[in-house]
């Protein structure tokens, strides 16, 4: 799934601050600009064992390493979020729930948009 997050703190006149902005972004289109190559012998598997490092294949245009160019369509979600230096649990859950819960909502309005009807967001 591609969702980027970020916080941005909410200040008061006297440069307080009381609350945070969380912001999370789902790009619709990335999965089609390029195409993973699948390796059903093992020969990546054993570069990346080698070199300790995860090594994959992709190509997109002409069969090089450029995207191709797909629209691609972004959904935004921003929840508010009081600011609580020690929370409990529950808290937790709660501030989790509203803050995907505004992506899920987000999503399901613009999904038709993004030309994706067809498929729902989950969240794990």
């Amino acid at each position: 799934m591609n969702l980027l997050g970020f916080v941005g703190p909410i200040y008061t006149p006297e440069k307080k601050i009381t609350m945070y902005s969380k912001c999370l972004v789902r790009f619709f289109g990335t999965t089609e600009c390029l195409t993973v190559v699948q390796d059903p012998f093992g020969i990546l598997e054993r570069i990346s064992r080698k070199l300790k490092a995860g090594v994959m294949g992709f190509y997109g245009r002409w069969g090089l390493p450029v995207p191709r160019r797909v629209p691609l369509s972004l959904c935004v979600g921003i929840t508010k979020i009081a600011k609580n230096p020690d929370p409990s649990p529950e808290e937790l859950e709660k501030v989790h729930k509203q803050v995907y819960g505004n992506l899920t909502r987000a999503y399901e309005a613009q999904k038709e948009y993004a030309g994706y009807a067809d498929r729902t967001l989950e969240v794990k």
